[in-house]
């Protein structure tokens, strides 16, 4: 479905009367039901857009600051971490103009420092969910042999194999 900006919304949607509360603190007195919840409202989201799809993905980068929270709302959720080179990461961001609120991108000393967070975060992740929990993917190792990389994640994500998946760019 694109990168989608439905976690930020929902999490927006608690304590909707304190805009300025950052997400954590929006989050620290639900109940563990809440969750639950959220993660309905997630999917409601995804299945608005296409309630016949057998599966649907959001590939907002910005969502590593909430696996999680992804966690907690949907515990089978299928979490991909695609990561690149820093400098071809930094240096590619660097060069765009996003459309939504990537200030860090603006500047190399920024982007640094926020690289390093990222990474720093990813690695709290690892450390404090079960494991299995992020399949991480090297972009360097799915463009040098795609096929094994592809496979791998498709059973990841417990799905059958499909040839189609490396002909990606005859999909509509």
């Amino acid at each position: 479905a694109g990168e989608l900006r439905d976690i930020g919304e929902i999490i927006d949607s608690i304590k909707p009367d304190q805009p300025d509360l950052f997400y954590v603190d929006r989050l620290k007195d639900l109940p563990p039901a809440a969750f639950k919840k959220l993660g309905q409202m997630y999917v409601d989201k995804l299945r608005a857009r296409d309630a016949d799809a057998p599966h649907i993905t959001d590939k907002m980068p910005g969502n590593f600051h909430y696996i999680g929270l992804i966690h907690l709302m949907l515990p089978h959720a299928k979490i991909v971490h695609i990561s690149r080179h820093p400098l071809d990461n930094c240096i590619s961001c660097f060069t765009r103009l996003f459309a939504h609120g990537q200030a860090p991108t603006y500047d190399l000393e920024e982007i640094g420092h926020y690289y390093k967070q990222y990474k720093d975060l990813m690695a709290h992740w690892r450390a404090v969910l079960p494991e299995g929990t992020i399949y991480d993917l090297s972009y360097e190792q799915l463009v040098d042999d795609t096929e094994g990389e592809a496979k791998k994640l498709i059973a990841y994500c417990g799905l059958d194999w499909d040839p189609a998946c490396l002909e990606f760019y005859k999909n509509k």
